[in-house]
């Protein structure tokens, strides 16, 4: 379920009606949205930078396009997509900043939504001598999911079929414009993170400019969720040339269940 994209800003609203999204819009009240902390982790490489607009653009020929997807068949073009997104300065910073301190949160980490790209992040969390569970919707990607920790389930019923407060951190990243697309699913996965987050537990929350609204504007974020000012990450990051923002939150012990 993770993905990264450069599309239009057009929130998704797929399977809600207008009037549904237009309640939860009302809901909202004036909130302070927390200012973006420029990163300064270079991309990893610079051969991708250029070879993903010569690839993009040449997928958008007529003929050409076509000789492609024949030449580079869906699995092949699935690996170079993920080479793609490892190269990113925020999977860099997620790899070398996130995923040390959701490990140092001393619990259980879940992370929502896997693919090619995330498959060795069990590997680091173990390493750091965490351990890590992984969820995705999708069966097809189990096989990236952490080994003997993965579960195959609707995120929005997850709090149905897990213990309250059974992680000490949740790494959702990639699923908002991917899945959870419109606000009332969204703020419903707020909802369900403050139920299997321990109190004090840390939300990691990326998602794309270009895809959905923020999401600190939800009801769930004020209602449940403060900025983690006291950690040693920013209470948001944004990366230069990308469309990717992580937001660090914390779970407030008043709310929690």
């Amino acid at each position: 379920m993770q993905r990264h994209t450069t599309s239009t800003n057009v929130p998704k609203t797929r399977g809600k009606s207008n009037q549904n999204i237009m309640q939860v819009e009302e809901q909202n009240a004036p909130v302070e949205l927390p200012e973006t902390v420029l990163s300064e982790v270079p991309r990893r490489g610079w051969f991708w930078t250029i070879s993903d607009k010569i690839v993009a653009a040449s997928f958008k020929l007529p003929l050409v396009g076509q000789v492609l997807r024949r030449i580079f068949p869906r699995g092949l073009r699935a690996r170079i997509h993920a080479r793609r997104v490892w190269e990113l300065a925020s999977r860099a910073y997620m790899e070398n900043t996130i995923i040390p301190a959701l490990a140092a949160t001393d619990g259980i980490v879940l992370q929502v939504g896997t693919d090619r790209y995330t498959r060795h992040y069990s590997a680091l969390f173990e390493r750091y001598g965490c351990v890590l569970h992984t969820m995705d919707s999708e069966p097809e990607v189990a096989l990236f999911g952490a080994p003997g920790h993965h579960l195959t389930a609707d995120f929005l019923k997850l709090d149905e079929h897990v213990s309250p407060g059974a992680y000490s951190a949740v790494l959702l990243s990639g699923v908002f414009g991917y899945g959870i697309d419109d606000v009332i699913s969204q703020d419903r996965a707020l909802c369900v993170c403050s139920k299997i987050l321990r109190p004090g537990g840390m939300l990691v929350l990326g998602w794309n400019t270009n895809l959905v609204d923020d999401p600190l504007k939800l009801p769930g974020a004020s209602e449940f969720f403060a900025g983690a000012a006291d950690s040693d990450l920013p209470v948001r990051v944004g990366f230069a040339g990308e469309t990717t923002i992580y937001d660090f939150m914390v779970l407030m012990e008043s709310t929690a269940e």
